[in-house]
């Protein structure tokens, strides 16, 4: 017995048509996004070629927004790519971190409009930053945050770590749950 077929109606040919332009357009994205190199790769950023700043963003409904500016401190070029992982630290020692890969939505309009980069190159006096976002409100049963007075960040592919100094404590609620996004080149807008 023949299966009878559905012809497609207007609203679904555009859909479709919609899809394969959206599909096209993200793989000419992705191929245009990191040009060949026609001289020698540039090297990952060491920690020891960077310095960085803990910038407080603002709070709402509970969650606390910052960026984490490193600053390309040695001669050369050097690269960060991806995002960087973070460790809660106190005087004692480190604290749970409950580390979540965020995209810009995460973070408000303003941060929406910022490049994805698949890399970021860095030469001497040059900026890149992240963006952190993280609840200070206790949840369940608890009264209160564990209070990190500094965090660790490590970039990826690299050993070793930076260590940034907030001016205030991050407390970083639910089991030191914190979001990050990607390295962007530049400061970081406020947000």
């Amino acid at each position: 017995m023949p299966t009878p077929s559905r012809r497609l109606t207007l609203r679904d040919q555009l859909g479709l048509m919609l899809w394969a332009a959206v599909l096209v357009g993200s793989a000419l994205y992705l191929t245009a996004s990191e040009p060949p190199s026609s001289g020698p790769r540039t090297a990952a950023c060491a920690p020891a070629d960077l310095s960085s700043s803990w910038e407080l963003g603002q709070g709402a409904v509970g969650t606390i927004y910052a960026s984490v500016t490193v600053h390309k401190a040695s001669p050369g070029r050097c690269s960060l790519s991806g995002y960087p992982a973070l460790q809660l630290r106190d005087t004692s020692g480190e604290l749970p971190t409950d580390e979540q890969l965020g995209s810009m939505r995460d973070f408000g309009a303003v941060a929406t409009a910022l490049p994805h980069q698949a890399k970021v190159t860095l030469k001497q006096g040059e900026d890149a930053s992240f963006l952190v976002a993280y609840s200070d409100v206790p949840a369940g049963t608890a009264t209160s945050c564990p209070a990190a007075s500094s965090v660790k960040v490590s970039l990826a592919g690299r050993p070793g770590s930076l260590l940034v100094t907030p001016s205030f404590p991050v407390t970083a609620c639910s089991n030191g749950w914190i979001k990050v996004s990607y390295f962007f080149a530049g400061r970081a807008p406020a947000i």
